[in-house]
């Protein structure tokens, strides 16, 4: 009897150690299944956020090949308004220097003209002279003759 005794104690001692360790191993298996709900609700988030990402880099994406075509098209009307400032620029230039040389060439006709008058005058005047004291001559004599 005292052999079934230490044998139902032992067997006693050795259900209640394996039923501690059932115990641990399903609250083990407990932990390990919330853990494994807590990984994939990250990977659920993590999935979540990298579509987000992925939407908000094409849209980046997007916006600066927007931007670029926007940077182009300015650059080409800059280039544009450069040359054709350029170009407005060379042939006001042009113009002025034309209207200058015009203006310049026009009063030296003009002086030359002025200077033909004047010597035709001056000429007319000497003659007109030579003919009064020709006049005074006469005058003079037909005084003396008298």
């Amino acid at each position: 009897m005292a052999f079934r005794t230490v044998n139902t104690v032992l067997n006693a001692r050795l259900e209640a150690a394996e039923a501690r360790t059932d115990a641990r191993v399903a609250d083990l298996k407990g932990e390990i299944n919330a853990l494994s709900e807590k990984v994939a609700g990250m990977d659920a988030r993590m999935d979540e956020r990298t579509a987000q990402t992925k939407e908000e880099f094409s849209r980046i994406r997007q916006d600066l090949g927007d931007f670029k075509v926007q940077f182009t098209k300015q650059i080409t009307n800059l280039k544009y308004i450069v040359v054709t400032t350029g170009v407005a620029s060379v042939i006001g230039l042009y113009s002025a220097n034309v209207a200058t040389m015009q203006a310049l060439l026009a009063a030296y006709d003009s002086g030359k003209a002025m200077a033909t008058q004047f010597a035709k005058t001056a000429d007319r005047l000497d003659r007109i002279s030579e003919r009064l004291d020709a006049q005074e001559q006469k005058v003079s004599q037909r005084l003396n003759s008298q």
